[in-house]
């Protein structure tokens, strides 16, 4: 189950550089490469971020140091433009373009992505076919029998669906 509370970009500290941690900007890197695959975008960016993600959170060194001394795109798994977002998180404290990916993505799909077998793409598709942008409406779809007659879900799924927002609504305690 992929925790998604919280969702956000973390704002710069006051002091620094680093403006960003480490472990912030590992979360977000994760947390964008989820967004993008809702978004539908090319699978391979998909993969970068997510591989950038992992590189950072095995990195020794401190981050600070490999941005200071221009080092960030040695870093296997971090290329250019990854850098340079890693960069400017860490000594500016800004996040350029994914201020607008986090606000174009509907707060709900990045909820139902919680529930246990549903993905960001299907959540996509979800959206995409039938408006799905909550739990809310991904139970009402699920009861008027919406999904099962979807490309790639059935009968199995739609069910699976309930038993899942059940789950999360416990999970949170609603």
């Amino acid at each position: 189950m992929v925790k998604v509370s919280g969702w956000s970009l973390p704002k710069a500290r006051s002091e620094g550089p680093p403006f960003i941690t480490k472990s912030q900007i590992v979360a977000v890197l994760e947390q964008v490469g989820v967004l993008l695959e809702l978004d539908g975008a090319n699978r391979f960016r998909v993969i970068a971020y997510q591989n950038a993600s992992r590189a950072l959170a095995s990195l020794e060194e401190d981050l600070l140091t490999v941005v200071q001394e221009e080092r960030i795109t040695d870093v296997k798994g971090i290329g250019k433009g990854l850098g340079g977002l890693i960069t400017r998180a860490v000594l500016e404290g800004t996040w350029g373009d994914l201020t607008s990916l986090y606000e174009r993505i509907p707060p709900g799909l990045m909820e139902i992505i919680g529930i246990p077998g549903l993905g960001p793409k299907r959540a996509r598709i979800l959206h995409e076919e039938l408006g799905v942008d909550s739990v809310e409406s991904l139970k009402a779809a699920c009861e008027m029998g919406h999904i099962a007659p979807l490309s790639g879900f059935g009968e199995k799924i739609q069910q699976k669906y309930l038993e899942g927002i059940e789950l999360l609504r416990r999970y949170q305690g609603r």
